[in-house]
């Protein structure tokens, strides 16, 4: 009967990932979780990481003018200017080590009623 042969271990075993911030896995949060913004108004919105590598950034990518403000480390604070486009996405990310996190986040954008 055929009997496949035992295959031999790989000479060169992949090596485990490294202990620490470039092997280690890290969270991303927005806050808030969902943004409310007057049209042509401005919004903050701070991320939050559980990267433990002191190179690590975050950010948004949109079509949104922006602005990068101070924050602390495993932070970044970014603030919409001017937002004119009706309940877009923005999508924040982050970069540990090797690693990217990516958080779409819906931008409820509203305008106050004539008076």
């Amino acid at each position: 009967m055929g009997m496949t042969p035992a295959v031999p271990p790989h000479p060169n075993p992949i090596p485990p990932l490294p202990v620490g911030p470039l092997g280690a896995s890290f969270e991303l949060r927005v806050e808030p979780a969902q943004p409310l913004v007057e049209f042509g108004g401005s919004v903050r919105l701070r991320l939050k990481s559980t990267c433990d590598d002191p190179k690590g950034f975050g950010n948004v990518e949109t079509p949104v003018r922006k602005q990068l403000l101070p924050a602390p480390a495993g932070e970044r604070l970014v603030e919409l200017l001017n937002v004119t486009q009706w309940n877009s996405t923005v999508l924040a990310f982050y970069t540990c080590g090797q690693q990217r996190r990516e958080l779409p986040i819906e931008l409820l954008v509203y305008r106050k009623a004539p008076r």
